[in-house]
This record gives C-alpha cells, sequence and structure tokens, in this order.
C-alpha cells in the first residue's frame, strides 16, 4: 500500500473510531445525573467526617481538604457539565434530587460535620469556612447558583 493510501486509509480508521465512541456514550438521565451529583456530596462530607474524627492539627487538616475539595470541585463540574445538557425538566430533577440529599442528610453526619466544624473554626475560622465549602459543594454542579453566589470560582472554572 502506498503513503498517501495508507494515511487515508488511517484517517479514516480513526475517524470512525472516534464518531463510534461518540455515539456509543449516551448522554445520562436526569436520575443518574441527580443520583451521581448526591453519592458525590454524600461521600465527601464522610470524607471530611473522617479527616476531622481525630482533631488533627489544623496545619495538617487543612491542606488535605484543600485538596479534596478541588478533587470535588472537579468532579462536580464535570457532572454539572451533564447536567446542563438537560432539558429544562431535567434540570430540575436533578436540582430535586440534589435538595432531597441535602434536606434527608443523615442527623449523625450533620452532628459530626458541624461538630468538627465547630471545633476548628474557633482557632482558626478560614479553616471554619473550608470545611463549611463542602456543605455547598454541590453548587458546583449547578451552574446558574455557581455564578450567581460564587461568581469568581464560576469564572476561574471557566463556567460561563
Amino acid at each position: 500500500m502506498n503513503g498517501k493510501r495508507w494515511f487515508a486509509v488511517t484517517v479514516a480508521v480513526v475517524m470512525m473510531s472516534l464518531w463510534l465512541g461518540v455515539q456509543a456514550a449516551p448522554a445520562q438521565s436526569a436520575d443518574e445525573v441527580g443520583k451521581s451529583i448526591s453519592s458525590l456530596y454524600l461521600e465527601v462530607l464522610q470524607k471530611v467526617v473522617t479527616l476531622m474524627k481525630n482533631r488533627p492539627d489544623p496545619k495538617e487538616l487543612a491542606p488535605k481538604l484543600a485538596q479534596l475539595k478541588e478533587e470535588t470541585i472537579k468532579q462536580m463540574v464535570e457532572l454539572g457539565k451533564k447536567r446542563e445538557a438537560l432539558d429544562q425538566a431535567g434540570k430540575q430533577a436533578v436540582d430535586r434530587s440534589i435538595e432531597q440529599t441535602m434536606n434527608k442528610l443523615s442527623p449523625d453526619l450533620f452532628k459530626d460535620f458541624l461538630d468538627g466544624k465547630n471545633y476548628y473554626a474557633k482557632p482558626d475560622p478560614n479553616l471554619g469556612k473550608l470545611i463549611m465549602d463542602f456543605h455547598m459543594i454541590p453548587q458546583y454542579a449547578v451552574f446558574d447558583n455557581l455564578k450567581q453566589h460564587a461568581p469568581q470560582e464560576a469564572q476561574r472554572l471557566g463556567i460561563k
């Protein structure tokens, strides 16, 4: 096979693979997106509580929480892109799912979360704020809320 023909065949195979890859990844339903956001939220709150459990020194805790927050934000933004791809009814269904999860949070988990936040907020208000940021982290998946309540964050993340 000559060079030009080999190149043309290679390009055709690559293009077909890309097309099939795009076609094989159907959009997630509103229910799936809502559950993913809610699960991530509960998972990250659990991680925060675990990190605070033995009341480590704030200088040890703060960088771990900052890293966890950035990792979680990236995941929430990716889920937010999936939410944005839904129609208005789908977006509302996702929002209801998030709201229900936040309203039905385990009292024990929320108590442990707030106890930890209060413990660290007294000596280090910035750390207390960082901890509290995790409670509102689902807003990173709801771009309109993020733009309204944290426009600098939306801008930093390229959310328009």
